[in-house]
């Protein structure tokens, strides 16, 4: 099989580029390899490849694009620009015919039919349009600025009275207006009214200072223009701050917000009981509510000091201080002086007072003999 005529010699390859023969085979282009006429180049995506023509003219071809190889990319196998020109005969029988009003039919030859057609005249038998490689990197358009037009509005299907220059007569624009109360006992139950105006919904999330989250609750809108959220099930705790947000939204999107926080600190109480019996044995107890914790100190009118003793909390709400390996003196009154503490450093103090006497004992013995 004679081998075709060579066209053109890759130059650089970037990417992947192939080249597929008439057999449809592929082979992998790179630089220095020889282009045969009747191949295709193939460029994949990313892919880009320069070509260098027989006469050393460079072309090249970006991504996805399918090049054929023919002889119109060399030079020497392109129509000379000679061989397309009219003779200078037929140029000058033309103008003698234009100026003289005679037809051209006779002097032009008909159009070409088929291969053969058009033979025997001075031009080539053949048009071919070449290829053109023009850079267009990089690639931009420019506009003219755009014109703002304003369009007149219409309702109802007719314009509304104006000025003629398009703007509308129309009163103001209502839009969403809402007021939000917020507040939470001290049984951590949250209740959230409110008023609403110009709105077709409004929706509350809650959000605390621990990081808890309430919601979005639908509230609902009473005629007379208020409204409501049933936060029934839902349980705050104490010293935590909560702050409800209210959106309320019309029929077109608009919308307005409220908010207000809520919070609520339970109070620590704190009861002590402080005996010490004959031995010296003291014996501390108490109730407390709302406190994490319980200390207690004890002081006697003799200038002595005993404490803090952490005491211990019962699920009951009641406590206690271990006081075991502690010796009292009688004849003193000791004080003791219960504090409890809740999360937020809040504080409640009682005091109760004990001691004890023991009174003295004597015995006595009497006899008198018989002298």
């Amino acid at each position: 099989m004679a081998t075709s005529q060579a066209i053109a010699t890759v130059v650089t390859v970037t990417g992947q580029a192939f080249a597929r023969d008439a057999e449809g085979n592929l082979r992998a282009l790179k630089a220095g390899d020889v282009l045969h006429e009747g191949e295709v180049v193939i460029t994949s995506s990313g892919g880009r490849v320069e070509l260098a023509t027989l006469e050393g003219e460079l072309l090249a071809f970006g991504e996805h694009q399918s090049i054929a190889v023919t002889a119109d990319l060399s030079e020497e196998t392109r129509p000379q620009a000679a061989d397309a020109a009219l003779a200078d005969g037929t140029v000058e029988q033309i103008l003698q015919a234009l100026d003289s009003g005679a037809s051209l039919d006779d002097l032009l030859e008909a159009p070409a039919a088929g291969l053969s057609g058009g033979a025997g005249g001075d031009g080539s038998n053949f048009v071919r349009l070449l290829r053109i490689s023009e850079g267009v990197d990089p690639l931009a358009f420019e506009f003219n600025p755009a014109t703002i037009v304003n369009v007149e509005e219409f309702q109802n299907g007719f314009a509304e009275e104006g000025d003629g220059t398009g703007s509308s007569s129309s009163g103001p624009q209502t839009t969403p207006d809402v007021t939000l109360s917020f507040d939470i006992s001290d049984a951590g139950i949250g209740t959230i009214v409110g008023t609403v105006q110009n709105a077709t919904s409004v929706t509350v999330t809650i959000s605390g200072s621990d990081g808890s989250n309430y919601g979005p609750f639908p509230a609902t809108l009473n005629p007379d223009g208020t409204w409501s959220v049933d936060l029934s099930g839902q349980h705050f705790d104490e010293e935590v701050t909560y702050t409800a947000t209210a959106t309320a939204r019309d029929a077109a999107g608009r919308t307005d917000v409220a908010t207000d926080s809520s919070s609520y600190d339970l109070l620590p109480t704190v009861g002590v009981s402080f005996d010490i019996s004959d031995a010296g044995v003291g014996t501390l107890t108490g109730t407390s509510e709302h406190a994490t914790s319980v200390s207690v100190s004890i002081s006697g009118s003799d200038g002595s000091s005993y404490g803090p003793f952490p005491a211990t909390l019962n699920p009951d709400g009641t406590w206690s201080v271990d006081l075991s390996g502690i010796t009292f003196p009688e004849e003193v009154t000791y004080t003791a002086t219960a504090t409890a503490t809740d999360n937020a450093s809040n504080t409640a103090t009682d005091t109760d007072t004990a001691g004890y006497d023991l009174l003295p004992t004597v015995g006595v013995s009497f006899e008198i003999s018989d002298a």
